[in-house]
């Protein structure tokens, strides 16, 4: 038996041979019950981490891959009736909704506006933020109102008779 656990606490567990990886992402078949696709699109979307682990009972697990950076929900589908295997006692066939998720890392340049974006947050944090975007926005009044100034009109005089 083998389950992936997420970041945020969930556990799926996964279909026969039912995780890989490749260039593309990280993609794992889980066993999703009830769970619409919607659902399972909220629960994956976001997580940084997923772990997946295999033991026989799960009572002593091991890890046996970890996957990081996969924050994005590339595909979804869903299986209603998969089959996995016979039910030792009846006979009868087990099947299960079966739902694939395929996950993405964020394409770099995401993440480099993401970094830059959070480095001009941190100089204007620094350097005063809004305040000095004011004070800046009053120079350039003062500096403009400055640089427009004519020169005053000579003033008209009329001669004065003695």
């Amino acid at each position: 038996m083998s389950k992936v656990v997420l970041s945020n606490g969930y556990e799926f567990e996964l279909i026969a041979d039912g995780y890989s990886a490749d260039a593309e992402g990280v993609h794992f078949s889980i066993q999703s019950g009830d769970k619409t696709l919607e659902e399972i699109e909220q629960i994956f979307s976001g997580i940084d981490t997923f772990k997946v682990i295999a033991g026989e009972d799960m009572s002593d697990p091991a890890i046996v891959a970890n996957y990081y950076g996969y924050t994005r929900v590339q595909n979804l589908s869903k299986i209603p009736e998969y089959y996995i295997g016979v039910d030792q006692e009846t006979g009868d066939g087990i099947y299960v909704a079966v739902t694939t998720v395929s996950c993405i890392k964020r394409a770099i340049e995401d993440r480099i506006s993401d970094v830059e974006d959070s480095i001009d947050d941190i100089v204007m944090t620094i350097l005063g933020g809004d305040d000095l975007l004011a004070d800046l926005g009053t120079e350039e009044s003062v500096v403009e109102e400055s640089s427009n100034t004519e020169e005053p009109a000579a003033e008209e005089t009329t001669p004065v008779e003695e």
